[in-house]
């Protein structure tokens, strides 16, 4: 072989040694800022998804449900001071909380609940899942746990519940925060109406993909949405057919023709807030409940999607103590003006 073909297949070979060992740095530069970020992940995954931390220890209570029987509701408590109760929506359980409950227990009591039919409370068949039925039960959770006059946290169904339970009992809530009220039944497609009853055989279709898709459309942060936190959603579906059942059945409540004009003489406090980025829930519905509803006030923040509370915890924590402020200078006013006419009198 020539001399000068023996240096050039040198040379060759070792430049491919070099493309090879940069190949390699390369590659395992790139696997350890990836195992890195996936640490980094886990790590902000057990520290958010930690539930009994951040919300406190799963308990469950008995209440007597509208037909008689006994239903088990399950709920999470922690912190110390004035009541608040937070509400979920459809599909969701009061993990969607575990954000803005530590911006609040310092200074409140919050109780986080699963309405029947969701999360880790019970799912019986014989419930209809129907507004009257579910603001009801509502009523007794509130009773069964000595709850004092709470705040309300209330998200999308957990919203238009919370408003029922407050038109039956006017003294029940100091006041309602709703965050995207589900309160517009024309938003609801009616063809998902007949097939409640075949509700249990849709749980073979909520797999990790479906409600990870379902995911998507209530938050608006992306970077909060991890394998770890579609699982948590998921984790409810994960029975024979039960939970499925009872979200089908649940359209029913959202469909109810009553809304939003059954809310038109509600004495209660409320303060609707919305997010601009929200797939879910109208700003033109929200603004018409703000309307017909008197001394309501309509809040909005510019990204948050449809779960605020997830999206914006500390806005949602804010807002909520503005609203107890202005609710406590209502009452003193009221207080003032009684006493000046007693006076006067």
């Amino acid at each position: 072989m020539p001399k000068d073909s023996v240096v050039q297949m040198i040379l060759l070979l070792a430049i491919a040694g070099l493309v090879v060992f940069f190949a390699l740095v390369r590659f395992r530069t790139w696997r350890d800022l990836r195992q890195a970020a996936l640490d980094a992940q886990m790590a902000r995954d057990s520290d958010e998804l930690d539930l009994d931390r951040r919300l406190g220890p799963k308990q469950k209570i008995e209440i007597e449900s509208t037909s008689g029987e006994p239903v088990g509701v399950a709920y999470r408590q922690s912190g110390h001071g004035p009541d608040v109760i937070c509400l979920h929506g459809i599909g969701a359980s009061m993990m969607i909380y575990r954000r803005v409950v530590p911006w609040l227990s310092n200074d409140h009591t919050v109780t986080c609940i699963d309405f029947p039919g969701f999360g880790s409370s019970d799912k019986p068949k014989f419930l209809s899942y129907a507004l009257d039925e579910q603001a009801r039960h509502l009523e007794k959770i509130v009773s069964a746990l000595k709850l004092d006059r709470p705040m309300v946290l209330a998200s999308s169904m957990g919203g238009a519940i919370a408003l029922k339970a407050a038109m039956d009992e006017d003294s029940l809530f100091t006041g309602i925060l709703a965050m995207a009220p589900a309160v517009d039944p024309k938003r609801v497609p009616m063809v998902l109406l007949p097939l409640a009853k075949y509700g249990e055989k849709f749980h073979r279709i909520n797999s990790l993909t479906t409600v990870g898709a379902a995911v998507g459309q209530v938050i608006a942060r992306r970077e909060l949405i991890t394998p770890g936190l579609i699982s948590l959603y998921q984790e409810p579906f994960r029975d024979n057919g039960a939970s499925s059942s009872a979200f089908m059945k649940a359209f029913h409540l959202l469909a109810d023709p009553r809304m939003p004009a059954l809310f038109r003489d509600l004495t209660t406090p409320l303060l609707i807030v919305r997010g601009l980025r929200d797939r879910l829930v109208k700003q033109a519905g929200c603004e018409d409940l703000r309307r017909l509803v008197p001394h309501s006030t309509l809040v909005t923040h510019p990204t948050a999607g449809h779960h605020i509370m997830e999206d914006e915890p500390e806005f949602i924590a804010r807002e909520l103590r503005r609203f107890e402020v202005a609710i406590q200078a209502n009452s003193d006013e009221a207080t003032s003006k009684n006493s000046s006419s007693e006076a006067l009198s």
